[in-house]
């Protein structure tokens, strides 16, 4: 579903998660109105009592009388974690039980059969099977198994928060990028391993979390942050080359230290080659000079949009569309910051 109409004839749209969950309702000029989140089984967190919308966990009919969510062959309460009638299909040993208890791993939108992830396979010319994206999320479905068992709350979220910017990452490379499996899970994991230097380089310069993530993403993507000979031959001569997670340029970042410094009015501070080289090699440094860099283009340039702000930040001006903010890349690099998103929230 796109969008439903209200009883005043207003239009409200739905954005939706990896799992297919609806997270936010929106006008018809994209300002959210309402937002939602849900525990790993579907249990709403902060319900409003109030809240006219019927379609919620999976997308589907929340019946607010009775709590239980329509999942096309029974009910399922998520309170429960369980259906309110057998499987018509009576498949495995519980006819009752969502998922096998497993709703990380596992998803069952029809209420008949838990579905695995191999949506996310791909197969090559030789007839070989790649499900490294699958492995990873069964890992995380049995991560958040071995949190629930011993009651640690915050290990489960954490685990089903991580599979889901995992599978939402993965459906917009499916939609746009087609990178390799391997790549989608290592720009997953590159957000996730350097959380906590991502929201102190927010903290420190202002710019959003979300942005200074997609960036990781997208690096990681194309591949530039992999480290070639060609760097280090570079690194070794102090040349001006790009480095690390966020492919930091030594005279970029130079640029963006200098203009932050300037315009917060803190001390001037000046960095050789291979300082500033020395310096970008660490994630903890790339991180925030990427984010100084988004600082400098967000108030330099005055450009809002991060489509078009990432076709800025990649130094690609003589690409089509560079600071369009409807080109194919600024599209894409914001298809990439929606699914990042969520897992700042």
């Amino acid at each position: 579903m796109i969008y439903s109409i209200d009883s005043s004839n207003v239009k409200r749209y739905y954005t939706y998660n990896g799992h297919g969950d609806v997270t936010n309702l929106t006008d018809s000029s994209g300002t959210v109105i309402k937002t939602y989140d849900y525990d790993a089984f579907g249990v709403e967190l902060n319900p409003d009592p109030n809240d006219t919308n019927p379609f919620h966990y999976c997308g589907e009919y929340f019946d607010k009388e009775t709590g239980d969510i329509y999942l096309r062959a029974r009910y399922y309460s998520a309170s429960r974690g369980r259906f309110n009638a057998q499987d018509p299909i009576r498949s495995g040993n519980n006819w009752y039980v969502y998922c096998g208890g497993n709703p990380i791993a596992l998803s069952d939108p029809l209420g008949l059969l838990p579905e695995d992830h191999d949506e996310f396979d791909t197969t090559d010319d030789k007839g070989k099977t790649d499900s490294t994206i699958a492995n990873e999320l069964d890992a995380l479905g049995e991560e958040w198994k071995a949190a629930n068992e011993i009651g640690d709350t915050d290990a489960m979220d954490k685990a089903a928060k991580k599979a889901a910017l995992l599978r939402r990452i993965a459906r917009v490379n499916n939609a746009r990028g087609k990178r390799s499996q391997a790549t989608v899970v290592q720009a997953y994991k590159n957000v996730v391993d350097n959380e906590a230097w991502i929201n102190i380089a927010s903290t420190v310069t202002g710019m959003s979390k979300e942005e200074i993530a997609t960036v990781i993403v997208l690096e990681t993507l194309q591949g530039r942050n992999a480290v070639t000979w060609s760097d280090n031959a570079g690194m070794f001569f102090g040349a001006d080359v790009s480095i690390g997670l966020c492919q930091i340029r030594v005279s970029t970042a130079r640029s963006a230290l200098s203009y932050f410094n300037e315009r917060e009015g803190k001390p001037k501070t000046e960095y050789d080659n291979q300082t500033l080289q020395k310096m970008l090699k660490d994630n903890r440094n790339n991180i925030y000079f990427c984010a100084l860099v988004l600082y400098q283009i967000t108030y330099q340039d005055e450009i809002s949009d991060f489509g078009t702000k990432y076709t800025v930040y990649s130094e690609s001006p003589d690409t089509e569309g560079y600071k369009d903010p409807n080109s194919e890349a600024a599209i894409g690099a914001n298809a990439y910051l929606s699914a990042v998103s969520p897992y700042f929230s």
